[in-house]
């Protein structure tokens, strides 16, 4: 029974962690609307999850893939 619980629990982690990826590329394609579709969809099941209150807050990452910094 424990084996199973781990198993479920692993599979809700990684369904979190496809939201937070499919909110990134649609932002990434510039389909906030989207983003924000798939956001209130996710919050509902993840009320808690405090990484998933940010991602529509998180800057976007350079084209290139490198950080913003600069020279």
């Amino acid at each position: 029974m424990f084996r199973l619980l781990n198993q479920a629990l692993t599979v809700d982690k990684r369904l979190g962690n496809m939201y937070i990826t499919l909110i990134r590329a649609f932002r990434a394609a510039g389909n906030e609307k989207s983003a924000h579709e798939i956001y209130d969809m996710a919050i509902k099941v993840y009320p808690g999850w405090e990484e998933l209150k940010n991602v529509l807050n998180e800057k976007q990452a350079a084209l290139d893939g490198g950080d913003d910094i600069e020279d």
